[in-house]
């Protein structure tokens, strides 16, 4: 028979090693994890709090940019940095693209039976707020993306509280029917990027919002690749033009003609 003490030991010794497996390692410089803890109502069931990843660069100082990414089923359960996701925050971190001038703020859904950003958006604007404030960033530099789940959870993100965005990229993402307002994404600009033949996702949904966000007078673009829903992320935050849009350096953003069809 093993002892009380020998079987804490085993347990211990197990729960360290799945919290390595799902912790990013020390390498990932520039990168620091928080925790918040709002009363939200709309929060998933068992937690009152959500951890969240900042990046900042070298040369912090106040009134930098800020970039919110919201991550994938892949990033689920303190994931989100791990090669797991494979989104823009994991290319950050392996040296994919190059390091950016700006912050970047990863909300970590901790999973569970409600899996969907639409729950605890209320806490994911707390920690917004929190990072604006503590970071000292510049308010008419915000920009948010997402990519699949992300990209779903973006727009309503977008919808609770609007007018905190100036850029909005969408990866491989959809727009629920309670978000399909065009009017509360004013003073916004939109990317929209899809898989040609997406079986994960009916992307169709975001493709006709660009459509009714250019009817109002709100820029937005929809550009179409010849890629799988797995393969869009990588072309996407892998592109220099995309890059100097979403960290808010260049003024607008000319998507590579190669790249595929545009709206």
């Amino acid at each position: 028979m093993i002892s009380r003490k020998l079987r804490w030991f085993f347990l211990l010794i197990l729960s360290s090693v799945i919290l390595a497996a799902f912790v990013p390692s020390s390498c990932a410089e520039g990168w620091e994890r928080f925790e918040i803890s709002v009363e939200d109502p709309q929060l998933l069931h068992y937690s009152s709090s959500i951890y969240y990843w900042v990046y900042t660069p070298e040369d912090m100082k106040p009134g930098l940019p800020l970039v919110v990414y919201l991550h994938s089923t892949g990033g689920m359960i303190n994931s989100a940095l791990k090669k797991t996701e494979k989104g823009l925050p994991w290319m950050i971190v392996n040296e994919d693209i190059p390091a950016p001038e700006c912050i970047v703020l990863v909300p970590q859904h901790p999973g569970g039976e409600y899996d969907f950003w639409d729950m605890g958006l209320n806490t994911v604007i707390a920690c917004v707020d929190k990072v604006i404030d503590e970071y000292e960033v510049d308010r008419s530099k915000i920009a948010l993306t997402g990519y699949s789940l992300g990209g779903i959870g973006m727009w309503d993100l977008v919808a609770a509280k609007p007018g905190i965005y100036s850029r909005l990229l969408c990866v491989e993402g959809k727009v629920n029917r309670k978000s399909q307002h065009p009017e509360l994404f004013e003073g916004c600009e939109v990317l929209v990027y899809t898989a040609y033949r997406d079986l994960a996702i009916n992307t169709a949904t975001a493709i006709n919002f660009v459509d009714r966000l250019n009817e109002i007078g709100i820029p937005a673009k929809h550009i179409q690749l010849e890629a799988t829903h797995q393969e869009v992320p990588k072309i996407v935050y892998s592109d220099e033009k995309v890059q100097e849009w979403i960290w808010l350096t260049s003024a607008v953003v000319r998507p590579d003609p190669d790249a595929g069809p545009q709206d």
